[in-house]
């Protein structure tokens, strides 16, 4: 299943009417991760009438900027699937473009590692973790954004650590 981790401000659910393009930043050090997008993330949002960018990883400012012009949600994909898929030099420099621009309209989302959240993406207020990169978790995890399921925060377990769940920025 799939467990929005934080909605900060509310971004969530979406007006479906109100979306036609999404920028899917995939921050992954898999080489496939982008056709494996397209076939979950691109195709379920397709079905919906609703255009895809997806790149794997960001290079420049200039990069971000021209997908925060052109997409009316960016969406922070983070997955580190399979055996000892650890962050790389691409990848951490990814995170030094995360929310340079477009911030009032960027999620993030999870899939394979419900602690990528709090390890990498807490500086998102909107966060879903679909635990799996299947096509049917990318296919639930749109549904969610778009208000097709209900913003279910109950995961299979909390990834906030209990000595932070008492301060508000942490809230679900």
């Amino acid at each position: 299943g799939v467990a929005i981790e934080s909605n900060r401000t509310k971004l969530l659910p979406l007006d479906k009417d109100k979306i036609k393009n999404v920028g899917i930043i995939a921050i992954s050090p898999d080489k496939n991760i982008v056709n494996t997008l397209n076939n979950g993330l691109g195709e379920s949002f397709k079905k919906r009438g609703i255009n895809t960018t997806i790149v794997r990883n960001l290079y420049s400012y200039d990069e971000i900027d021209k997908l925060t012009q052109e997409n009316d949600l960016i969406i922070y994909v983070g997955a580190r699937v399979g055996k000892f898929k650890f962050f790389g030099i691409d990848e951490r420099e990814s995170f030094n473009f995360v929310l340079h621009s477009g911030a009032e309209k960027s999620m993030g989302l999870s899939l394979g590692d419900p602690y990528i959240y709090f390890d990498e993406f807490s500086i998102l207020d909107t966060f879903i973790n679909a635990y799996i990169p299947t096509n049917e978790a990318q296919e639930a995890a749109v549904k969610m954004i778009l208000g097709e399921l209900p913003l279910n925060n109950t995961g299979a377990f909390n990834i906030i650590p209990e000595k932070f769940r008492e301060y508000e920025s942490y809230e679900r």
